[in-house]
């Protein structure tokens, strides 16, 4: 009789596992722009055992008990990044997502130096050319899955959350960085948040970005930028290894129990 609970309580378990994605551990990928901020993010990260994969956009697998987690560079505008995106979402199968990179500003009231939150994705140039001044309109916008936020530890108190313009083109003059800050309303533009988003958002991946800002998008964004990338250290990853080192358990999750997690061990 025992023998017989047993076998029932295992199929009902690989049973829902099968209908809500559950595992033994929680698998996260995790996104970068820049490779300082991978760097430190692989020296800050808690993990057990590590490995390189053969993969195009240079993947790697850090494991440990309560979690497996994922790292790919984006490469330079959203094509790459989904791409990117794409190669790790096609191979392994992922439960939450991660990113940190760069962004432009464009609203009056950022600095260089300053940590963001997204709260929501405007791909401009499916609505909008910058170089053209004529009327503006507002893009439209991508929806955030967001992973819920008590589960998200902040690394820094003072990160605001704000709306991004993402696309192809690098913003380096006044003109465009006003007109394009008009049509969208967005506070910040980036080269890699459009095709990230649209391709979690295709497999439903709750998702948490961190940005800083390289460079005001203005007549001297290109020199802006050089000079951050040059001294930048690369603080991002360090704060993103924290968020997922404090990341609080999923509640839909068998690693949060530990009976039902060993049955799926």
């Amino acid at each position: 009789m025992r023998t017989q609970t047993k076998g029932i309580i295992i199929s009902s378990v690989f049973l829902i596992s099968s209908f809500v994605g559950l595992s033994a551990v929680e698998r996260i990928a995790v996104f970068f722009a820049l490779e300082a901020d991978r760097n430190q993010f692989e020296t800050h990260l808690d993990f057990e055992n590590s490995r390189d994969e053969q993969s195009i956009h240079k993947i790697s697998v850090f494991e440990s008990t309560e979690r497996i987690v994922y790292t790919a560079l984006m490469g330079s505008g959203p094509v790459n990044t989904a791409l990117s995106a794409q190669e790790v979402l096609v191979t392994y199968s992922i439960d939450a997502a991660f990113s940190v990179g760069p962004v432009g500003g464009l609203a009056n009231n950022v600095e260089v130096g300053e940590w963001l939150e997204v709260s929501r994705v405007l791909p401009w140039q499916m609505d909008f050319d910058p170089s053209s001044s004529g009327p503006s309109s507002r893009s439209r916008s991508l929806t955030l899955n967001a992973l819920p936020r008590d589960r998200v530890f902040l690394p820094k108190s003072d990160i605001k959350r704000v709306n991004v313009a993402s696309g192809e083109a690098f913003i380096d003059s006044d003109v465009a960085r006003d007109l394009l800050r008009g049509a969208t309303g967005a506070e910040v533009v980036d080269m890699n948040l459009f095709g990230l988003i649209e391709a979690l958002n295709r497999r439903n991946i709750p998702s948490w970005h961190l940005r800083v800002v390289s460079d005001l998008a203005n007549d001297q964004a290109s020199a802006q930028f050089l000079k951050f990338v040059k001294q930048y250290d690369g603080q991002g990853g360090e704060m993103l290894a924290e968020v997922i080192n404090r990341l609080k358990p999923d509640p839909n999750s068998p690693s949060s129990y530990p009976g039902l997690r060993s049955l799926l061990d």
